[in-house]
């Protein structure tokens, strides 16, 4: 790995030879190798999921008649959409 970036870029260049033809014909390969940042994934996509999901069971333990239930699932609601707006910008 190159460096704090976590990504390594290859090039091989190959030449082949075909019993038909007299010229060559190259190509080139290119490798590229990333390094997944556990931390950042378990941030970022892990801990809204579950959050999110947690708050959902929260509203089934209100009683139906409870104005919190509304209130939870209505902010509820707008973490789900606003986490994840949060999160990729």
């Amino acid at each position: 790995m190159s460096g704090q970036t976590g990504r390594t870029v290859g090039l091989d260049k190959n030449v082949k030879y075909y019993s038909c033809c007299k010229e060559p014909y190259p190509d080139l390969t290119f490798t590229v190798r990333l390094k997944r940042i556990a931390v950042f994934y378990n941030y970022i996509l892990v801990l809204p999921c579950v959050l999110l999901s947690f708050l959902t069971l929260v509203i089934f333990w209100l009683p139906p008649e409870s104005p919190a239930k509304m209130m939870l699932g209505l902010f509820r609601t707008v973490l789900f959409v606003y986490l994840p707006a949060c999160f990729l910008n």
